[in-house]
């Protein structure tokens, strides 16, 4: 797939070499002549002036060249570098992260966004307020927003947006969070009201997500061609083999979002190559740089590294529905495989922490009573006997491909594997084509959401969109307290809830999470001001570019 707004000119500077060649006969005997002082100077200098003409013409636009080159030169382009392309170019179906969330961030509005906190702060929409019962959302607009095609977007946007993604055929991966809508309206052009079917005391966190970014309700069908944002950059062209480019947003509302002309996300699968480019001065950003390049390039002084706590969590995805995970006892033997302390170690060399849910180790909610735990090859050895397979057995493991931290994360855990009499059997597939709905045992690795619902309810609750259409994982009692959870807007009897979910997802679950990881990013020198987000999104706020 490969679009672009970009308008082609073909150059008509160059002159035929015949042309040159008349030129220089026409001008061979007034020479002669003067030498012999048989011209007078006037007849001179109209000849002269008459072939001198087409000169001058090509000196002029050579002149008008080097204007344009200087000026080009002088265009301020922030490049990125981005190891996958994106999946799609529709926002409803961002599942990836990496560079779809950062063109989601880029090129359009959601009605929230996140600060560097991660709470819930004013985006397309300035001012909410909810009901007492926490039941009605109201949400007033921006005024005088525009579409990058020109048109104000309105409620009437914000209403058509929600109710695509709350349609199941559109297999948005918000779907578990949008469904609890039981009304939305348009109740004039600048405010939108959410009805929602019980309390949910955080729903700006919902529509903070990147797959909530408000499209025009006219170009609904076309969004994948069209490219149509409010954002603070324009789309300008995609190609999946080169790169992402985007060009500001002259009339954003929000100026210090665009600092730069153009920002160009190159598309480097190889996180070496990528490193190297930027030691070069070729890149600006690596964005999300693996830990052994992190701990390669802190010592080099032409680029620094910034790292922050990101709350990214991966985990070992089994698929109940197909065989042989859909036998239980096979299920148990994993969780009691893996030795969580042992894998961080081997996939991240310390820069991250080992943990048990999609709740990371800073959460107020974390429970550090509950015991991480080692592996017991030998427990798990027995429970694969009771499975059915005392002669061990041989399962395939899928992972997205040129992800360094997910390729030893599979290498661990086949070696821990052996002891249990259990072969895995490693299959990397492009991450771009890498669906963990179609195989049973696959890594996967998941960006932090910013509240304990969106953190675990659509991976654990048997309903929640990842959940039910990659792993079908079912427990009646997780489901009432994902349930309870999110209509409780009380702290304490929520933090009770999410403990009781975390004593369960040491031997249950859709698989056994291993670690929460941080994000860093790689910076050039000329790059100034700029932090890495927990967001794991190019914050540009602030930003500027040496020469």
């Amino acid at each position: 797939m490969k679009f672009s707004t970009r308008d082609n000119r073909k150059s008509t500077l160059s002159k035929p070499a015949s042309a040159r060649k008349i030129e220089r006969r026409a001008l061979r005997p007034l020479i002669l002549s003067v030498r012999s002082g048989a011209v007078h100077m006037k007849t001179l200098l109209r000849t002269w002036t008459l072939l001198a003409t087409p000169f001058l013409g090509v000196a002029a636009i050579l002149a008008g060249l080097s204007s344009v080159s200087t000026d080009a030169r002088a265009e301020s382009i922030l490049r990125i570098s981005a190891n996958t392309p994106v999946r799609s170019l529709d926002p409803a179906k961002f599942s990836l992260g990496a560079l779809e969330f950062n063109y989601s961030a880029l090129v359009y509005d959601r009605l929230t966004a996140f600060d560097s906190k991660l709470n819930p702060v004013p985006d397309l929409a300035e001012s909410w307020e909810s009901s007492p019962d926490l039941k009605i959302w109201t949400f007033h607009l921006r005024h005088g927003v525009k579409f990058h095609g020109g048109r104000e977007a309105n409620a009437e946007d914000v209403v058509a947006t929600f109710q695509r993604l709350a349609d199941p055929a559109n297999h948005s991966v918000i779907l578990g969070s949008v469904k609890l809508i039981s009304n939305i309206e348009a109740a004039d052009p600048y405010t939108v009201r959410f009805t929602l079917s019980g309390p949910y005391a955080t729903w700006p966190a919902i529509t903070a997500a990147f797959q909530a970014a408000i499209l025009p309700r006219d170009q609904l069908d076309t969004i994948t061609t069209s490219q149509v944002g409010t954002g603070p950059y324009k789309f300008v062209s995609y190609d999946p083999n080169n790169a992402l480019e985007l060009a500001r947003n002259p009339d954003y509302f929000d100026s210090a979002a665009a600092p730069f002309d153009r920002v160009q996300f190159k598309i480097i699968p190889d996180y070496s190559t990528a490193v190297a480019a930027l030691q070069r001065g070729e890149i600006d950003i690596v964005w999300a740089l693996p830990p052994e390049s992190v701990d390669k390039i802190k010592n080099n002084p032409d680029v620094h590294v910034s790292e922050i706590p990101a709350g990214i969590w991966a985990m070992y995805g089994m698929n109940e529905s197909v065989p042989p995970f859909d036998n239980p006892k096979l299920r148990q033997a994993i969780f009691k495989l893996v030795d969580r302390q042992t894998i961080s170690d081997i996939a991240l060399f310390g820069h991250g922490t080992p943990t048990l849910s999609p709740l990371p180790p800073f959460h107020p909610f974390y429970d550090t009573a509950i015991a991480i735990g080692i592996g017991d090859p030998e427990g798990a050895k027995k429970l694969l006997a009771e499975a059915g397979y005392p002669n061990g057995l041989t399962v395939q493991i899928w992972l997205p491909a040129q992800q360094p931290v997910l390729e030893r994360m599979a290498v661990a855990l086949r070696d821990q594997a052996k002891l249990a009499n259990l072969t895995v059997e490693i299959n990397p597939v492009p991450e771009d084509q890498f669906r963990p709905s179609t195989r049973p045992f696959t890594i996967n690795n998941f960006s932090i959401r910013t509240v304990p619902d969106t953190m675990v309810y659509d991976w654990y609750h048997s309903t929640g969109s990842w959940n039910s259409q990659n792993w079908h994982f079912k427990n009646a009692e997780v489901d009432r307290l994902l349930d309870t959870a999110r209509q409780t807007a009380d702290a304490a009897e929520q933090k009770k809830l999410y403990t009781r979910l975390q004593e369960i997802a040491v031997s249950d679950g859709p698989g056994p999470v291993i670690f929460v990881a941080s994000h860093a990013d790689g910076i050039g020198m000329r790059v100034k001001g700029y932090q890495a987000s927990p967001t794991r999104t190019i914050n540009l706020r602030g930003v500027t570019l040496s020469n």
